[in-house]
């Protein structure tokens, strides 16, 4: 899909990014602010590879503050509800640090597409450490070239 089969699908809801937000390996195109997912509040990151212009991976990120552990597991719910329960799912913690962290992760793999939802504290007694929720929408294996 491109940025301009994304406009045509999501039509006045979709924001093109000029210039894009650079990732590692791709640009974040447009956006769509806000979408709930449960009782949570993302923006949604279209990403598209640099070369091709096609999108790669679309990225839901917690924009509503802090988010708490509450919002992770409303995220869950909604996502359950919609895909099953996941595959796999990872939960670790590390207290042997100065800084302690805990970092959930629950992975849904299909044949086309894999969904990715993490929630990572990085530290348990001092709320102002960026906690992060977001989820991950991408292929499961490379796509064909389009014809």
């Amino acid at each position: 899909m491109t940025t301009e089969e994304l406009g045509k699908t999501f039509g006045p809801r979709l924001r093109k990014l000029s210039p894009g937000l650079q990732y590692k390996d791709s640009i974040g195109a447009a956006v769509i602010n806000p979408v709930w997912l449960g009782s949570a509040r993302f923006a949604v990151v279209f990403q598209v590879d640099e070369r091709s212009r096609r999108l790669v991976q679309v990225l839901l990120t917690f924009n509503a503050g802090t988010p708490p552990f509450g919002s992770y597991a409303q995220a869950r719910q909604a996502l359950e509800a919609t895909l099953g329960p996941p595959g796999t799912s990872e939960r670790k913690t590390d207290y042997s640090s100065d800084i302690p962290w805990f970092r959930v992760v629950d992975r849904w793999t299909f044949p086309t597409t894999t969904v990715v939802l993490t929630y990572f504290e990085p530290d348990f007694e001092d709320t102002s450490w960026n906690k992060s929720l977001t989820v991950r929408y991408f292929p499961t294996r490379p796509n064909e070239p389009a014809k």
